[in-house]
């Protein structure tokens, strides 16, 4: 079977595994990001003019008219995933096209046809379902100009967070000590001329954070500087403590801390519970401190920027083994590490900055988490500046429910506001809520603009849904994906053809070792000689190769993360070399022999056939395949689908060719059937080709007598004004100009043609499949 298919992958950090298309391109990849925001009546040239094309959709009547159509079929889409929905209702809600501007144009296209077959049953499959949103998503009007990637509405698998809010309310000792230290800090940023909240952050989170730590600074500053905050900013300029502060840290008894009491109750119902904890904080003197107080009843570890590389994949892989039962972090712990065996996050304080909430958070909502419900836990005590501010807006935007996405950049330009209002003692405590609930109205305001461009995304953004609940098995069954397997496969076919021993699998098959010779090493070198590839990526690898060394390769995605061994992908220099490799492309099997449970695939013998359809879809080239039975009968697509499942799973095994009489006919007969298929969907590509055009040619006429007529407006108003006649000749001018630019572009569209679809043959081959 040749191996002809290279990846072009988009990964999301939350999913379960890298998902891709079959790409015959070399090594070429494109990732392709839009960032939304409410869209007003007046639009930018660059705006979503410029999305959809400035020679087609030059205002905003334009943009309506293509969103008309679009409603209905939002409606229809929403109304999908309604439990016992009746596919006649959708149709006949389907027929309301009639009634917009396009939806005639849009109702002739082959595609509508086919929406219209599979909902016209009471009640709809899963498979229907899945089908009818595919045809929805083609039909939207805005399919063909903007292309947008997203996660499952509904994912059944993912673990929900809950939020356990702890309110602290410390003792009259504490909180009269609180307010001393809040003194304190006014004081001292009013020596150094600066706003409060700026100058005075890390004091100010301390005492919020650990009001011991806080009187050891203030009662022992020389005993509290043994303990370094490298994480932190600079320290501030020392002011020395009032008397009235000195004299509330003495009253505060040492062994009061009504926040850690809090803290170490919740820890011990999680240990007996089994449950594990990420335990957050900002700086290292509180970790400090909680460290000392909770080792001698639990196994902890600390992680701070102290801590170096090693030692932290140590502590890693020794808690994700069960050495520890909680581990004490601050932000470190909180940015590329990931924690998905634990269930419960502990923020024993707010950050100041939102995002590091959701980071602090993302360490556990990870793919592997295994828990239903995800534990995140906060101690809260509104008699602290910050954390009465921090709380209000984090539970205003739901952060501990559901990822924040696209609202950060709104979040962080308004959660600064915010805290400054909040700590602006020069304003009345009435003023500072006033101001601290504009912030926030502000936050909720631009959410609900967020949300409205939500609510149409799928009139905007809709052309090649991915859903990402379910993918890996439908890939798997179809043949979709290629794995590190079939990399592997590919290594290997490159590593024989220049007379290397090739790849050795470990018997798990997830690890493997490719052994190279210098022949191999010249091609990954000259990766870096033609820029397709840097010399600090391929010199490791050259040398290895170079000298005959075994180069260590994961070929499981869960291995190499927890591991950090090196995952071969479809953008790795080895991979890129070896599709540079014409003499790879032998075939390596003439009979093959599979083994699979799809309920679609009959076990068998069949003559299988397989091409390369050139400009077979949007995305790009496919890979077609079509099956006949040893008596020559049409087996459908299961064969071909599990063929190229093999293929992805590296699961192709050799077979001894079986006596088939007529062989060379039943292959003839496979390949009439992708001829078959070439010219059915060559022809539903013109029908779909033409009923777009025409969609595009309505679009510009309607645009160019609007344009026309505002300029005869101007015209009539300039005559009527008593305009001289050079101004009405600048307006003609203008009307002149529209004419001939509406003429070139009616030209140009009628000059597009759609492309012929090309069949390239890649293989024929006889399959035997098990159950």
């Amino acid at each position: 079977m040749p191996a002809t298919a290279v990846i072009a992958a988009h990964s999301e950090g939350y999913c379960g595994r890298t998902s891709a298309t079959i790409r015959t391109a070399r090594s070429r990849s494109s990732a392709g990001y839009l960032l939304a925001r409410p869209i007003t009546r007046i639009l930018p040239r660059s705006g979503v003019s410029g999305l959809t094309g400035t020679a087609h959709y030059g205002d905003i009547r334009d943009l309506e008219l293509r969103l008309e159509p679009n409603r209905i079929i939002n409606a229809v889409a929403a109304r999908l995933m309604e439990k016992g929905v009746n596919g006649h209702e959708l149709c006949a809600k389907l027929d309301e096209l009639t009634t917009t501007t396009l939806g005639g144009t849009l109702m002739q296209r082959p595609d509508f046809g086919l929406l219209k077959e599979v909902l016209a049953k009471d009640q709809l499959s899963p498979r229907d379902v899945v089908e009818a949103k595919r045809y929805l998503a083609d039909l939207n009007t805005l399919s063909t100009v903007i292309t947008r990637t997203k996660k499952v509405e509904v994912d059944d698998h993912k673990a929900k967070r809950t939020l356990d809010r702890h309110q602290i309310t410390w003792t009259p000792a504490e909180a009269k000590f609180y307010d001393q230290y809040l003194q304190w800090c006014q004081d001292r940023a009013t020596a150094m001329g600066r706003p409060l909240h700026f100058a005075m952050q890390m004091p100010l989170r301390l005492a919020s954070a650990c009001l011991p730590m806080a009187r050891r600074a203030v009662l022992d500053p020389q005993g509290f500087g043994d303990i370094s905050d490298a994480d932190s900013d600079t320290a501030a300029v020392r002011l020395e403590p009032h008397a009235e502060l000195v004299a509330a840290a003495r009253q505060l008894p040492e062994g009061v801390d009504t926040k850690f009491d809090d803290l170490r109750d919740a820890l011990r119902t999680f240990h007996e519970r089994g449950r594990r904890a990420l335990v957050f904080t900002h700086s290292r003197p509180t970790l400090a401190y909680l460290a000392g107080r909770l080792e001698d009843e639990f196994r902890v570890a600390v992680m701070h920027g102290g801590v170096n590389r090693e030692q932290r994949r140590k502590i890693m892989a020794d808690f994700r083994s069960g050495a520890y039962d909680f581990v004490l972090a601050n932000r470190v712990a909180s940015e590329g590490l990931d924690f998905e065996f634990c269930s419960v996050v502990v923020n024993y304080d707010l950050p100041w900055n939102p995002m590091e909430v959701e980071q602090r958070i993302g360490r556990i909502d990870r793919i592997g988490q295994v828990e239903e419900s995800m534990l995140v836990v906060n101690f809260v005590n509104d008699a602290t500046i910050d954390e009465r501010i921090l709380s209000r807006l984090l539970d205003r935007i739901g952060i501990f429910e559901s990822s924040i996405g696209a609202l950060e950049p709104i979040i962080a330009a308004h959660a600064p506001k915010a805290l400054e209002a909040g700590f602006d003692f020069t304003l009345t405590p009435e003023q500072r809520d006033q101001k601290m609930h504009e912030a926030l109205t502000a936050i909720e305001e631009q959410r609900a603009g967020l949300q409205d461009v939500s609510d149409a995304s799928t009139a905007l953004l809709v052309s090649n849904d991915v859903d990402v609940a379910g993918l890996e098995d439908e890939l798997m069954r179809t043949g979709r994906y290629i794995g590190q397997q079939e990399l592997a496969q590919l290594l290997d076919d490159w590593a024989r053809v220049d007379g290397a021993p090739g790849i050795r699998l470990a018997t798990d098959r997830r690890v493997a070792e490719l052994y190279g010779n210098p022949v191999m090493a010249a091609r990954v070198e000259e990766l870096a000689k033609t820029a397709q590839r840097t010399r600090a990526e391929t010199s490791f690898l050259t040398t290895q190769l170079r000298n005959e060394i075994p180069v260590s390769l994961v070929l499981d995605q869960e291995l190499a993360r927890t591991s950090g061994g090196t995952l071969l992908t479809a953008t790795s220099p080895l991979a890129m070399a070896a599709t540079a490799v014409p003499g790879h492309r032998q075939a390596r099997f003439a009979s093959l022999r599979l083994s699979v449970t799809a309920e679609d695939v009959t076990p068998g013998i069949y003559v299988v056939v397989m091409a390369k359809a050139v400009s077979a879809s949007r995305g790009g080239d496919e890979i077609w395949g079509a099956a006949v039975t040893e008596s020559g009968r049409d087996a459908g697509d299961g064969p071909a689908n599990a063929l190229l499942a093999a293929l992805a799973e590296g699961k192709l095994a050799d077979a001894p060719v079986p006596i088939i009489n007529r062989l060379e006919k039943l292959a003839d007969r496979a390949h009439n059937q992708l001829h078959r298929r070439h010219l059915d969907e060559q022809a539903r590509r013109n029908h779909e080709f033409e009923a777009l055009r025409q969609a595009r040619a309505f679009t510009m006429q309607q645009q160019y007598q609007r344009k026309v007529a505002t300029i005869e407006n101007r015209i009539a108003t300039a005559r009527a004004r008593g305009r001289g006649e050079r101004a009405i000749a600048l307006f003609e001018s203008q009307r002149r100009r529209a004419q001939e630019r509406y003429a070139a572009l009616s030209a140009e569209l009628q000059s597009e043609v759609q492309p012929e679809i090309r069949l390239e043959p890649l293989a024929a081959c006889v399959i035997e499949i098990v159950a």
